[in-house]
C-alpha cells in the first residue's frame, strides 16, 4: 500500500517500478513568522533534501513523484516533491518530464522539467522553456536522449495563433526548432503525431 498527498495526475508502470505522480496543494500552517506546506509519503512528511524549489518564492503546490517496486514489499522506494504546478507530464522508458503552460504579457509557454528514472531511483536532472502552450501528452516524445515538442503560441502583433516544432537536448537547451510550422496561417494544434525515419 502506497499514499501520498494530492490528487493524482498520473501513473506510469516501467518494469516493476509504479511511478506515481501527484499535485499537492494546501493551505500553510504558521510556525512562527515562517509559512510551510510539506506534502507527505506514507503518512511522514517529505524530508527536506527531496525537496526541490526552482520557482516563485511563494509557490504553495507540489508535484509529487514516488517510484514503487510492486514485487518487493521490504525494497526501498523513491520520492521527490517538487514545488511547481504541474499540469501534464510525458514519460519514456528513462526519463518523466512534466509540463505546465504559463499565459502572460510576455507570451504563452511551456515550462518543463525532466525527471531521470533508474528503477526507484528518481532525480531531477534539468529545467527549461519554450514558446508556446503543448496541447497534451502527445505533443511530446523523445528519440535518442532528446525531447521533441510541438507548441502553439498566440502572436499578439499579427493576432493568429503559431505553431511550433522545437527540439531539445539532454539538459533542456533548444538545438533546433520550426518557429511557424503553419507558415502565416492561423492554426492551432489539435493532434500531434511525431514519428522517427529510419
Amino acid at each position: 500500500t502506497v499514499s501520498q498527498s494530492g490528487s493524482v495526475i498520473s501513473t506510469r508502470m516501467i518494469g516493476n517500478v509504479l511511478y506515481t505522480v501527484t499535485r499537492y496543494c494546501d493551505l500553510p500552517e504558521k510556525d512562527g513568522d515562517d509559512f510551510y506546506c510539506v506534502p507527505d509519503v506514507n503518512s511522514s512528511a517529505v524530508d527536506c533534501k527531496q525537496i526541490i524549489h526552482f520557482e516563485e518564492e511563494n509557490a504553495f503546490t507540489y508535484t509529487v513523484i514516488t517510484a514503487t517496486d510492486i514485487t518487493d514489499e521490504k525494497a526501498e522506494r523513491g520520492s521527490l516533491s517538487i514545488l511547481t504546478n504541474s499540469t501534464g507530464l510525458y514519460c519514456s522508458e528513462e526519463n518523466l518530464y512534466l509540463a505546465r503552460n504559463t499565459y502572460n504579457d510576455s507570451g504563452d509557454k511551456t515550462l518543463l522539467t525532466k525527471i531521470s528514472l533508474k528503477g526507484t531511483e528518481i532525480k531531477c536532472e534539468a529545467s527549461g522553456e519554450v514558446s508556446g502552450c503543448y496541447n497534451d501528452k502527445y505533443s511530446f516524445d523523445e528519440r535518442d536522449g532528446y525531447l521533441r515538442l510541438v507548441t502553439t503560441a498566440y502572436n499578439y502583433e499579427t493576432f493568429r495563433q503559431v505553431c511550433s516544432l522545437y527540439i531539445l537536448n539532454e539538459k533542456l537547451e533548444v538545438v533546433s526548432k520550426i518557429d511557424d510550422i503553419t507558415d502565416g496561417l492561423d492554426e492551432e494544434v489539435k493532434a500531434v503525431r511525431l514519428c522517427c525515419h529510419l
